[in-house]
């Protein structure tokens, strides 16, 4: 058993985090995951890992402060991985897991953005179905490269930056800022790739940005990353900004969502199935796009 079991969200004090299950035993009167969203009826708060104190206390929050003095909030390291997960896919949770693994993080939070202030349109499924999907993809085992994988119990789904009352545009500056309220002590990141980290200057306050986390940027297959990338004229990075952006190279993982939606739809079309892309969707994702008939 975990050291402690956290007890129901309040309803004012939400953090709006879901910890997903280890394991996809569930009874059929159990909710799906995506259906226990704080603040939807029947949600369900997770397990922690850090406070060794036993039994329930409501003030007891996953990045706020436990009446357990035992309890050191401050040591740990949390990352924001926010995008569209229109639909989330293997190359996602690679790149999750290599920045885990590089960077040590206790966290990462999976984090599907309401609506993208530098798009112009909108995302193909809803925002409900892509947290249905981000969901399922952090609680089921599956297999990657012919290797067996449970859920990496590092990962976490959060509606922290879901759609906003009033319709307007998700920025990345006040999901950071809401996170920090939320996690007094601990030391954020956040995670982009790229070509999105490219367009940092287009983004709502780029310096506050880079003040609230300290970034980690992944490699794309068309965007390699050397040394020389941060100096780039784009960026006028300060050197105490430079400090605060790591890169993460060799990760070549060559498939987009915008492709996988495309062959789906060709597929769908076509009435055929699409073996060459399942692998790079896992399964449980497969089966609740098939199931609901998105990107037709």
């Amino acid at each position: 058993m975990p050291p402690c079991a956290i007890a129901k969200f309040h309803a004012k004090r939400d953090f709006r985090q879901v910890r997903l299950p280890r394991t996809s035993n569930r009874t059929t009167t159990e909710a799906p995951p995506w259906k226990r969203m704080p603040g939807v009826p029947g949600i369900r708060a997770g397990l922690c890992r850090r406070c060794p104190a036993r039994g329930l206390s409501l003030s007891h929050r996953p990045f706020g402060r436990c009446r357990d003095p035992r309890t050191r909030i401050a040591s740990m390291r949390v990352a924001l991985f926010g995008g569209t997960f229109d639909p989330i896919h293997l190359g996602h949770l690679r790149v999750a897991a290599a920045a885990a693994n590089a960077f040590s993080l206790d966290r990462v939070l999976f984090a599907p953005v309401g609506r993208q202030p530098l798009k112009s349109r909108a995302a193909a499924a809803s925002f409900q179905d892509r947290v249905a999907m981000v969901a399922l993809a952090l609680s089921q085992p599956f297999a990657d490269r012919g290797v067996a994988l449970t859920p990496d119990p590092r990962f976490a789904l959060t509606s922290l930056d879901g759609p906003r009352p009033t319709g307007e545009p998700n920025y990345t500056v006040d999901t950071l800022a809401a996170l920090a309220r939320e996690s007094p002590g601990a030391t954020l990141f956040a995670i982009a790739g790229a070509d999105s980290f490219l367009t940092l200057r287009n983004w709502r306050s780029p310096a506050q940005l880079l003040a609230l986390a300290e970034w980690i940027v992944v490699s794309r297959p068309d965007f390699p990353l050397t040394p020389e990338f941060l100096d780039r004229p784009e960026f006028a990075l300060t050197p105490a900004q430079r400090a605060r952006v790591h890169l993460l190279p060799g990760l070549h993982e060559d498939i987009s969502a915008t492709g996988l939606r495309q062959h789906l739809h060709a597929s769908a079309a076509n009435s055929i199935a699409s073996p060459d892309f399942d692998p790079w969707l896992p399964p449980a994702v497969a089966a609740y796009i098939r199931e609901h008939h998105l990107y037709q």
